[in-house]
């Protein structure tokens, strides 16, 4: 199960919740190996201070790699509350950074190493040339643009875009994978 999900959207923070504090955790008791839930960050543009947040979270993964899925909770808790729309209206981008760095650093990273990772980088006169993050940022839309993924939350299972809801509970989520899981059968065995 692939779930595309936006830090600042609150249907992703419900849908990310959903699965990870329900769904994930039914099927790790019932068949540890039978679900394999992947989140994708997927920034929305109408959201602009989302994209420093999706920064914020490569920044994490380049600097510290093992702190990634801390940072990426945090980003899920904090996105649609203290990073919305209106609390980040009148607010730069480097305001935001600073913000970020509290998060990074109650997820394990260095203070100034994450900033230094969200540094603009004008090396050789450069005026728009990003910060260490951008690079990562641009894979990560490429790879929901390129599957046609356009809103948040989505979810795909073995590939296919399917139709899912934020608002599924625990029960809702098993009648809809618990038919794809059987059909699907255990995996081959490595000879």
């Amino acid at each position: 199960l692939e779930v595309y999900v936006d830090f600042t959207c609150p249907f992703s923070k419900k849908i990310y919740d959903t699965l990870t504090l329900n769904v994930i955790p039914a099927y790790m008791r019932r068949d540890a190996g039978a679900l394999k839930v992947v989140f994708h960050q997927c920034p929305q543009p109408w959201h602009p201070q989302g994209i420093l947040l999706h920064e914020a979270a490569l920044a994490v993964q380049m600097v510290k790699p093992e702190c990634y899925s801390s940072m990426y909770a945090q980003l899920m808790d904090a996105g649609g509350e203290q990073f919305n729309d209106s609390a980040t209206y009148d607010k730069g981008r480097t305001d935001i950074y600073q913000e970020l760095a509290e998060l990074a650093v109650a997820a394990g990273v260095d203070h100034d190493a994450f900033l230094t990772a969200l540094m603009l980088d004008t090396s050789d006169g450069q005026k728009n040339n990003g910060n260490s993050a951008t690079g990562a940022l641009k894979l990560v839309v490429k790879h929901h643009r390129q599957r046609g993924i356009h809103v948040t939350p989505s979810c795909a299972v073995n590939g296919i875009v399917c139709d899912t809801s934020s608002g599924w509970t625990l029960s809702e989520w098993q009648a809809f994978l618990d038919p794809l899981i059987t059909e699907a059968g255990p995996e081959p065995e490595e000879t």
